[in-house]
Order: structure tokens, then sequence, then C-alpha cells
């Protein structure tokens, strides 16, 4: 009988030390001085195949090359005081490799499971689109992740980019970020299941939010705000293919002051479908308010924009003055 209770005693402090072990991530620390580590690279290398957990210190990190993130991994700063900046050698590599950070198996497998949160990236101008242009943070063939609380600004590529997606993984986040004077603010690319909620995009010199054939899309409750170019734009056309894209809401969003539509929802190709526009506020845009071309099941209810709607005629091509709603060819 004493034998049984002591075996029970030892069963209970074996699943506890179990519980423990998978609770605890490994994590590292990396800092200018009392850290684990002086770079963040050298820290997210250093991680178990499991993965774990990479906090930065405040302060400001020079990279010359890509910072690469594992699978079921955290990389976190404390707040926009942890400043990454690339120098121009990034933006003179080619692609994956002109990222200030990505997912490590870029176009070989993917990844899953990685956080990137509360951090900053300076881009300091460097760099020029499609020249040596370098990029914010990339998620390519990467699902199940999270992009929260970061702060982008002054790269010349995209600020926050999400590529090769396949359907039916769990979605990308990227939620809560502020992006500014990147060429365009957010823009999923070839890619499905995607959530892009409450961040801000202002003054970015393209578009605030920019979907090129992105499927199971939510863009919600972000400010796109004093964009150079439009402010939500989502299209299925990708360089002239006839890629099958569906299902965007766009919805609660709050679009301001950019220098074309405030939303445009388009595809030539007219093999775009399941759309819905809800309750979007669309302000002193320099175009159309909302405007949709080629689309199939298309929802377009409690908007707030800054002119009444208007008809248009029947075989209208060119927007007239005046209107702030506009459909056509569906």
């Amino acid at each position: 009988m004493k034998n049984i209770f002591i075996n029970r005693i030892l069963a209970v402090i074996m699943i506890a030390l179990l519980c423990c072990s998978v609770s605890f991530a490994v994590e590292y620390t990396v800092g200018h001085g009392g850290a684990d580590f002086d770079n963040i690279q050298g820290a997210l290398d250093a991680l178990p195949p499991e993965g774990g957990i990479v906090t930065v210190s405040p302060g400001r990190y020079v990279v010359d090359q890509t910072i690469k993130v594992p699978s079921n991994t955290t990389l976190q700063g404390v707040g926009w005081d942890v400043i990454i900046e690339p120098t121009i050698d990034i933006g003179k590599r080619q692609h994956p490799n002109n990222r200030v950070i990505t997912n490590a198996n870029v176009g070989s497998g993917g990844n899953s499971n990685i956080i990137i949160r509360d951090l900053a990236i300076d881009g300091k101008g460097l760099g020029i689109y499609h020249g040596d242009a370098i990029y914010g943070i990339s998620l390519e063939g990467c699902w199940n992740s999270i992009i929260e609380r970061c702060y982008v600004h002054d790269v010349s590529g995209e600020g926050i980019l999400t590529a090769y997606i396949a359907p039916g993984h769990a979605p990308i986040i990227i939620r809560n970020n502020l992006v500014i004077n990147a060429t365009h603010g957010i823009n999923p690319h070839f890619t499905s299941t995607v959530q892009v909620i409450g961040n801000t995009l202002r003054q970015n010199r393209g578009l605030g939010i920019f979907c090129e054939a992105a499927s199971d899309v939510t863009i919600e409750n972000n400010l796109v705000d004093r964009n150079g170019g439009g402010g939500i734009v989502w299209m299925g056309n990708y360089s002239g293919s006839t890629y099958d894209t569906h299902t965007c809401s766009i919805l609660n969003n709050t679009i301001v002051g950019n220098a074309a539509y405030g939303i445009f929802v388009h595809d030539a190709h007219g093999r775009v479908r399941d759309v819905e526009i809800k309750g979007n506020v669309c302000a002193d845009n320099n175009n159309i308010a909302i405007r949709a071309d080629k689309i199939s099941r298309i929802i377009i209810k409690e908007n707030t924009v800054s002119q009444p709607p208007a008809e248009v005629p029947p075989g209208q091509q060119i927007p007239p003055q005046g209107v702030s709603i506009w459909v056509r060819d569906l």
C-alpha cells in the first residue's frame, strides 16, 4: 500500500515536470550589454529546433543581412524604442534577402507559428523600389503567424508583406501596426487567409493596403490616411494571370485623404467574387470613394462617403463627376 502511494506521488511529480517542460519555451535576450546575445540573428540561430522566444532590449540594431525567424518562434521587442536599422547591403541582395525581417524557410517548405511584435524598423529611406529596395517585414509561405504592434517606416519596398500561403492553412494576422512612408503599407500578395486588422497606414508613397490575388482576406478597423496612391485596393488579376480570387471582407475602416480611390476592388478577367464592403468611412479621397469593377456577388452597404451616391448611366465606362459609389460590369 505504501509503495502504491509513493508511485502515485512520483507519477504526479513526473506529470508536473512534463507540463513545466512543455509550457516554458527556451528564451534568449538580445541587448548592448548584459544580455545573452548582442545580435538578433545569433539568438535566433541558437534556439533549439522546437523554437523559442527572443526578446530584444531597447536600442538601435544595425543589420546588414536579413533577420530570419524559424518556426515556433516569437521575436519581440519591448516597444518602438527597439529599432532595427538596415544597411543598403540588404537592398542589393535578391529576394528573399532584401527584407529586414522574414521567415527562415522562404521557398523551401515554409514556416508556421511565428510571432513578430513590439519593435520598429527604420529603413532610413535607403534604396529604390524595383531596384535595390528594402522591405520591412515579410512572411512568405508562412501560416498561423502574427505581426503585431510594429512600427515600420521609411522603407523603399513594402512595409509589411505576406505571400504564397496555400488555402486551408490557419491565417496570418497583421494587427495594430503603424506603417509610414513605405511603397505600399501592407501587401497581401498571391496568397490566402490573411487578416489585416486595426493598423494605421499613413503617408505611404503608393497604396495603404494593396491585395494582389489574395483570397479569404479580412480588412477591418484600419486607418488608411493620406497615402500617395489609393486607400484600399483588392484585385485579382496578378500580372495578367487569371488567378481565381475570392472572399474579401472590407469592414469598418476609415479611409481619408488618399490621392486616388478610397476603396477599389477590381479584376480585368471577371474571376473575383464574394466581396463585402460594409461600415467604412471614405472621406476626402481624390477619386471615387468606393469603386467595384467586374466583381460577382458583392455587397456594399452602410458605408459613409464624403459625397452622396449617384446613378451611373448604363454602359458608362468613365466615372462621371460627383459619383461616390460606382459599380459596373458585374
